[in-house]
């Protein structure tokens, strides 16, 4: 896996086009390439939120507004001016010394940014500019080229209040678009046909009969199809598989909580500026209404923190069409949403976690990992013949085995069982 880490609260690209590594100068065409060099992309942007209650006020710090919220622009953590907020690079195989002097892996990156610049955000249902929580996050990434570890990146945060308020009931959320698909130029519409889901077990894969808790939030192309867009009509595979095929699954998956009492919150909507395809899963309890003519993108700073410290876990996107009007706890999605949802529609996901109390000059830890892994498509006619309307046919011919196998080893790169760290 070939992934683009940024100093701004931004993994990923963030859908920009005009993208150079500073380091090497060398241009960067995809945020998530899996296999390297394949053309094949499973990240657009992941981006840290951090929402708090501050005195009467609900604030919420993104790494980026867009696309999320139509309703307002930009982003909110920056970076000091270069050099000062320059990213620095370590690594436990560098030639020269002071590369390798306090490397933990062979590729490190360490960035320091904060949400005090105003900037050009805004928040349209409140009427104002961002209003900064007052925080610096302190961001370490982590990459191995081992067989057992090259198929994942890990996040170390630490988050300080450098302000001088007292920031009550703070969440913390990784939202991800990873519309995953083949990015070979404006053609190829990859981010309109994607799966997501939450995947809280699976079978531990050393085959000893007990099943691991991973807490995996992840995204796929509904089929691998790379040529599936939104405007584009399907084409079917026909028992062939295309070349450049997205036959693989990413995930983001929580690896240190802020505290060992942390509630946790999962997430999904559908972008789409036509209300009745505007969706995401809601409980009937607690309803808020977003005030946007859909049940799905939460804009504005209030939404947001609405859907960090819901406590909810979302149903699977295949499972929209199994929603009825009589659900007890779920919203009815509508006709529409419940045919068009599950094979098409372009998912945002967030995994959140909190709440932690951050008085001046506090740190709140956090640490997560992105993995990909192969083969989650194994039937190229799956779509064709569960979806919309058979999600459990649809997941009997997926397979989960790599991606999970994968985290149980991000889980053990960042923790090594059996020493007391």
């Amino acid at each position: 896996m070939r992934l683009c880490v940024q100093n701004n609260g931004i993994i990923g690209k963030n859908y920009a086009d005009d993208f150079y590594d500073c380091f090497t100068g060398i241009r960067i065409d995809h945020a998530c390439e899996f296999p390297a060099h394949s053309e094949i992309d499973y990240l657009y942007t992941l981006a840290l939120w951090v929402g708090a209650i501050v005195g009467t006020d609900t604030l919420v710090s993104t790494g980026s507004k867009y696309p999320i919220d139509t309703w307002g622009w930009g982003k909110e953590f920056f970076p000091d001016p270069h050099p000062g907020g320059k990213m620095v690079f370590r690594s436990t195989v560098a030639d020269e010394p002071e590369l390798r002097e306090g490397a933990v892996s062979e590729q490190d990156f360490i960035a320091v940014y904060t949400d005090t610049f105003i900037g050009q955000s805004r928040d349209y249902f409140q009427n104002r500019r961002h209003r900064p929580l007052g925080l610096e996050v302190t961001q370490k990434s982590y990459a191995w080229s081992y067989p057992f570890a090259e198929d994942f990146v890990l996040f170390d945060i630490k988050i300080e209040n450098i302000g001088r308020k007292r920031l009550e009931n703070v969440y913390i959320g990784i939202y991800v678009d990873a519309s995953p698909g083949l990015v070979m130029g404006a053609e190829v519409d990859s981010a309109h046909g994607d799966v997501c889901g939450f995947l809280k077990t699976a079978p531990s894969w050393q085959g000893c009969g007990f099943q691991d808790i991973l807490n995996l939030a992840w995204a796929a192309d509904n089929d691998g199809d790379p040529f599936q867009g939104e405007f584009l009509d399907h084409i079917v595979w026909s028992g062939d598989v295309p070349h450049k095929s997205a036959l693989g699954v990413a995930a983001a998956m929580i690896l240190r909580a802020p505290t060992e009492h942390s509630r946790m919150s999962y997430n999904w909507w559908t972008y789409s500026f036509y209300h009745d395809a505007d969706f995401g899963p809601r409980r009937k309890a607690n309803f808020r209404d977003f005030r946007t003519g859909g049940l799905g993108t939460p804009g504005g700073d209030v939404n947001k923190y609405y859907l960090m410290q819901s406590g909810e876990i979302d149903y699977d996107k295949v499972y929209t069409s199994t929603i009825s009007p009589l659900d007890p706890v779920w919203m009815y999605p509508g006709q529409i949403a419940a045919e068009r949802v599950p094979v098409r529609g372009w998912p945002e996901y967030l995994l959140s976690y909190g709440p932690v109390t951050l008085t001046p000059g506090s740190v709140m830890p956090f640490a997560f990992a992105y993995i990909v892994g192969d083969n989650f498509h194994t039937d190229p006619d799956n779509l064709q013949k569960y979806l919309p309307f058979e999600p459990n046919g649809y997941y009997a011919n997926v397979d989960f085995s790599d991606l999970t196998k994968n985290a149980m080893w991000a889980r053990w790169m960042y923790d090594n069982p059996g020493y007391d760290t």
